[in-house]
């Protein structure tokens, strides 16, 4: 058996990677990367979990920040409930 269409398909396959990798990084310096879906590492999140705490075996309370206001979301077995919008922060922490 010759190694010849193995080479060649060892070689279409390298191909292949290397346009995909062509195309990423045209797609990232064009600033397309993140409307196509492809997370790039300096994206700004905006939900952040501040805290959680387990209220029981099946309830939890959760701490959400989104854009500098704070959320209180009890969440358990039959959904979630928004409990306070707009939670004062303390002037303690840092």
């Amino acid at each position: 058996m010759s190694l010849s269409p193995l080479f060649n398909m060892i070689t279409a396959l390298a191909f292949v990677l290397g346009l995909m990798g062509l195309l990423y990084l045209t797609l990232k310096k064009l600033g397309l990367a993140g409307q196509m879906g492809i997370k790039t590492p300096n994206t700004t999140k905006r939900l952040q979990v501040m805290e959680t705490l387990p209220l029981s075996s099946t309830h939890r309370a959760i701490i959400l920040r989104m854009d500098d206001t704070d959320h209180l979301v009890i969440i358990g077995p039959n959904g979630q409930s928004v409990g306070i919008t707009r939670i004062p922060k303390n002037e303690h922490q840092t």
